[in-house]
């Protein structure tokens, strides 16, 4: 079977259509991995797809939700000194910030370069402006929601793209010379657990790449350090007419500890390398409430002075209030892989070669957040991102674009074949 350009958007565009109308939205808090039963829902239709390519090793763990599959080598002599065995990797939740339930995907055509209405929510709109990249897109296809979802581009985008480059390297055709390529799809990736059960046993894999990234030919080996935080403030509660002297009320010193973040350590203030604290969740009432927070730095020395910093506003605030206890409880939740990847250019190397092949020039940007592939790299299978042509992740301003979802299936075939 041979795929020609036109073969490779026709098919990725299917696939992801079909793929984003299917709810696999993950939940927060939830122990329980996968945190929601609508994700099988895709990992079954992924698995029956995988061995209706004649792929025989495919596996579902049906208990936590993950697809292995290996397509094995074709070659009739060793890789001599490349990284194979190789592995790509997505995940098949969307966030929980955003609606998946429902989606319903819409393509445009040859956009035209314009502001996007959407048919379904008059008070949402995407524009160059507010989204450059879209500028690259005119005369090309895109994809966005009807705007009471988001698209699920974050990684069905991803998780399309393996799924053709699987389908051209499973054909009996093929004639694409690759080592061994392991192909893996996980859950709770947004809610951090996308690696909590990952059985490296079956993904016997030397390196790896996630398909979790944005613009043509961007490439990432670097991601932010990241900490969570938990804050809980106790009081005393009493009835307001007689709380003279007596009540300790929470709610101040919770707006007081919110108030104390610099202004200049906010998401929305900061970019590039300068790291972050962001509060996401919180609890309020008189004797009880809570604050979850997460605390991001490329720096890990930087990271260490934040927290000190977050200690100081503890203690600062609890000295306020007198008579109201704070804890803080700092946990680690993923490290900056760069510290590894780094280590190994000649994987580096390849990848921009894999990317120049496919028409690209390659570029490397730090992730502002993180992927499976952070915690993969330091459980030892180094798993550098790629680019999968989605933007806006999270919104229901989401979108996709054709036409990097065509590039990144051809750097999958690069990357397999030089590896």
């Amino acid at each position: 079977m041979q795929f020609n350009g036109t073969d490779i958007i026709k098919d990725v565009t299917e696939r992801f259509l079909r793929y984003a109308k299917i709810n696999t939205q993950s939940e927060d808090g939830v122990e329980r991995v996968p945190s929601t039963k609508c994700q099988h829902d895709l990992a079954e239709l992924l698995y029956s797809e995988l061995k209706g390519f004649g792929i025989k090793e495919v596996e579902y763990d049906k208990e936590h939700c993950y697809i292995y599959a290996k397509i094995p080598s074709n070659r009739s002599h060793k890789s001599d000194g490349g990284i194979s065995p190789v592995a790509f990797i997505a995940h098949m939740d969307t966030s929980p910030e955003s609606s998946g339930a429902g989606v319903k995907p819409i393509v445009h055509k040859n956009y035209d370069g314009k502001v996007i209405k959407y048919p379904k929510n008059s008070k949402l709109s995407l524009s160059p402006q507010e989204s450059p990249q879209l500028a690259e897109e005119k005369g090309h296809d895109i994809i966005t929601s009807d705007g009471t979802t988001l698209l699920g581009a974050d990684d069905k985008a991803g998780v399309a793209e393996i799924m053709t480059a699987a389908k051209i390297l499973a054909s009996k055709n093929c004639d694409i010379d690759h080592g061994d390529v392991y192909i893996v799809f996980t859950p709770d990736e947004e809610v951090g657990n996308g690696t909590a059960h990952f059985n490296m046993k079956k993904c016997r894999a030397k390196f790896g790449y996630t398909l979790d990234g944005e613009e043509a030919g961007e490439l990432n080996c670097e991601t932010f350090n990241a900490r969570a935080a938990h804050i809980e403030f106790h009081g005393v509660n009493t009835h307001p007419g007689t709380a003279f002297g007596r009540m300790k009320n929470t709610v101040y010193a919770l707006a007081e500890f919110i108030n104390k973040i610099p202004r200049s350590m906010r998401p929305e203030t900061t970019k590039n390398r300068t790291g972050f604290f962001h509060p996401l969740r919180i609890e309020a009432d008189v004797e009880h409430s809570k604050v979850k927070m997460i605390i991001r730095d490329f720096d890990e020395k930087k990271m260490d002075e934040k927290c000190d910093k977050l200690k100081s506003i503890v203690k600062a605030v609890e000295k306020n209030h007198g008579g109201i206890k704070i804890e803080l409880k700092i946990t680690d939740q993923y490290q900056n892989m760069g510290v590894i990847i780094k280590k190994h250019p000649k994987l580096m190397k390849l990848t921009e070669e894999a990317v120049e092949l496919a028409g690209l020039k390659p570029f490397y940007q730090a992730i502002r957040g993180g992927t499976d592939g952070a915690r993969l790299t330091f459980m030892g299978l180094p798993t550098m991102n790629l680019f999968a042509g989605m933007f806006n992740p999270h919104s229901k301003n989401e979108w996709a674009s054709t036409r990097i979802m065509e590039y990144a299936v051809l750097t999958i075939l690069n990357i397999s074949t030089l590896a």
